[in-house]
């Protein structure tokens, strides 16, 4: 099994190397995978397409088409900026107002364990 591994976005020291913390495997592909589902259009440098959008959609009535395009939107993004997950399956769900509920079952690459990575967006404002 390949080991991945990426710096933790909480940029916490190492306590005694002083090192940023560093997470592997599962939970490294997850936060990538996060990353690219909330980043939006021209928010990394020199590729104005990268991420999803799902934050725009939380703006819009939450039909099922909306649903329908969220989940597209997310299997797009994701089979093109992370390349360690094989996606099964994309669960996109209404959360109440201007909330969805977004759950994806994957493998990571060279493993046989399915993973689940499940979560709640919501407009602020």
């Amino acid at each position: 099994m390949p080991t991945f591994s990426d710096l933790s976005l909480s940029l916490k020291q190492h306590p005694f190397t002083g090192d940023i913390l560093r997470i592997s495997d599962v939970d490294a592909v997850k936060q990538s995978m996060k990353n690219v589902i909330f980043s939006g259009p021209f928010s990394t440098p020199f590729n104005p397409n990268s991420g999803a959008n799902i934050k725009g959609l939380l703006f819009e009535m939450l039909t099922p088409s909306t649903m329908a395009v969220a989940k597209r939107s997310i299997l797009l993004a994701l089979t093109e900026y992370e390349p360690r997950a094989v996606i099964e399956d994309i669960y996109v769900g209404d959360d109440g107002p201007n909330s969805i509920n977004i759950g994806i079952l994957f493998y990571v690459v060279g493993t046989t364990q399915q993973q689940t990575l499940n979560f709640s967006m919501e407009r602020v404002r």
